[in-house]
């Protein structure tokens, strides 16, 4: 991989002091040798004079106390980064205003900005910016949004969301044009939405992509271009701060999420199972119905589970590899169950990763006629590949991941490189993906530069190992947008290197089976054996008490 060029950036801002998650955001690029700061523009515009009559009577005024008084998240906290700015050019900038927010910089200051020959500009202040400093570095001015662009224009970040019920909310980083609220997108993720906590939400939204500045710069500084991003029709509603009648009511709908959401914990139990389709690889990709046969042996009256079900073929011999879930000690194991379809006859259950730390995600896979297996185990900080025999038993390799909670690591062979895939336990594990890459299946491993390579919690996490559809490379994932695993996404791979990567939705698979509706979170393909899993839920008294006592 060739060393990228140095792209050297500006920022414009109120003052030295920053929140959190923008002071974040410019570390990440202080610190990148690919990146190197030239000039800060510093808003010297008086603060506007507030009328302390107006101030009392706002439509606005509980929203407006809400967040200046009570807000306290992590992401908000102030951070000076005055010292990290010693090294550069510090211009002191007045706008003059147009209309009612339009700032527009002084053909003086356009000058001194363009003679820093920047290659792009942060905009972490100066409110709506129009005219010629939008054009004043090489690859523009780069501006969040923290809202879904397409459903939700304006602000709060995050609020309008959970008042209007949706799912998801997302957030933005785009290049800034003279369009209000029409920049063209540069990076874009989507995260569930935090119904029963405000303060939680918003502190996810913006923590989670402070990374994105860096990213979008690493992938300029490789291939000399923007990322190419499809646009979609914006929302013509421009959303503001709610009103004194609507924030009130807001408050009400989070009392009740917050109920429905202990609720959900404290009576729902998930109960997974385990099993293979009757149906070939075609039917299920083009949403044809599909029927199931469950291995047997589940007993879910027991309060454990099946999932995660890996399978390896040989002539007349399938081998299961799967989770055994114990809501007694909250901890996964390792089994294995065998299939012999000449007699269609099934070997009892074989413990291969006996209780202890918890394992799940028995990644079983083949490679140069030798089987090996990588379970997830971020109970322990790690991942370990291990090889297995033909009796199943396994003998640790190497650590390919040491003081990483990596969850579901799912192994491809492609273009002469191991790709490791992977989401992380302690950082949105459901909607961050991130991937490693080694020459040598024992690794060292290297992580992406683009990591988190992708940000969605509707097709992140893993969900089963990769196989060729028509000649093209297929990632299965998962759908958490309104429940864990909630449905199957199959992604098809567009571009995997160490400097990018792009996937696009084939299709989505939805849970199917009478009995286990609730979710579906797995496909292993191997040959023309295809294994997936099911869920429902189930009510328990005992763990219901168990839950009550444990809180």
């Amino acid at each position: 991989m060739e060393a990228p060029r140095t792209l050297s950036f500006g920022i414009l801002c109120n003052g030295t002091t920053f929140p959190q998650w923008q002071a974040a955001a410019l570390q990440l690029l202080l610190n990148n040798p690919a990146c190197k700061l030239k000039l800060v523009v510093v808003n010297t515009n008086p603060s506007p004079k507030k009328n302390i009559f107006k101030k009392l009577f706002s439509r606005t005024l509980l929203f407006t106390q809400y967040e200046n008084r009570f807000l306290k998240i992590p992401a908000l906290k102030k951070v000076d980064l005055q010292q990290a700015f010693t090294q550069c050019t510090v211009l002191q900038a007045t706008t003059l205003r147009k209309g009612r927010f339009s700032h527009y910089f002084s053909a003086d200051d356009i000058e001194t900005i363009k003679g820093h020959e920047l290659d792009f500009i942060v905009r972490f202040g100066f409110g709506i910016i129009k005219g010629d400093i939008l054009t004043a570095a090489k690859y523009g001015v780069w501006s969040y949004h923290h809202g879904d662009e397409i459903k939700f224009r304006g602000g709060p970040a995050g609020f309008w969301e959970i008042f209007n019920r949706s799912a998801v909310t997302s957030a933005i980083l785009q290049q800034l044009t003279p369009t209000l609220d029409g920049g063209k997108v540069l990076k874009k993720g989507y995260f569930k939405t935090i119904h029963h906590s405000y303060p939680e939400q918003l502190d996810t939204l913006l923590s989670q992509t402070s990374s994105w500045l860096l990213q979008v710069a690493l992938q300029v500084a490789h291939s000399n271009k923007l990322p190419e991003i499809p646009s979609e029709t914006k929302a013509e509603k421009l959303h503001k701060a709610p009103g004194n009648l609507a924030f009130s009511w807001f408050w009400v709908l989070i009392l009740v999420n917050k109920i429905r959401f202990k609720l959900n914990n404290l009576f729902k139990v998930e109960i997974w199972n385990i099993g293979t389709l009757t149906n070939t690889i075609e039917e299920v990709v083009e949403g044809k119905k599909l029927s199931i046969k469950w291995l047997p042996g589940h007993k879910p009256q027991s309060l454990t589970y099946r999932a995660d079900p890996f399978v390896l073929t040989e002539p007349g011999r399938e081998v299961f590899l799967y989770e055994k879930f114990d809501y007694h000690t909250h901890k996964g194991h390792i089994e294995a169950i065998e299939h012999y379809p000449l007699t269609n006859t099934y070997t009892q259950e074989n413990i291969i990763i006996p209780p202890g730390t918890h394992h799940s995600y028995p990644f079983a896979f083949e490679y140069n006629n030798t089987r090996y297996c990588l379970p997830e185990n971020f109970e322990a900080n790690n991942a370990v590949l291990y090889l297995m025999n033909k009796n199943n038993d396994l003998k640790k390799v190497s650590v390919v991941l040491g003081g990483i909670p990596a969850v579901d690591p799912t192994l491809v062979y492609h273009d002469d490189t191991f790709w490791l895939f992977f989401t992380l336990k302690n950082a949105l594990p459901n909607a961050q993906l991130f991937i490693y890459h080694s020459a040598a299946i024992e690794g060292p491993y290297e992580p992406h530069i683009l990591n988190p390579v992708k940000t969605d919690i509707s097709s992140a996490r893993p969900a089963g190992n990769f196989f060729r559809y028509k000649g093209d490379l297929i990632r299965p994932s998962q759908n958490c947008t309104h429940t864990y695993g909630g449905s199957l996404v199959l992604n098809r791979v567009i571009k995997l290197s160490k400097t990018d990567y792009v996937e696009e939705k084939l299709t989505e698979v939805m849970p199917f089976d009478e009995e286990y509706n609730k979710g579906l979170h797995h496909l292993s393909v191997a040959g023309n054996v295809l294994a997936v899993d099911g869920k429902k839920y189930i009510f328990s008294l005992s763990l219901l008490l168990k839950r009550l006592q444990g809180k």
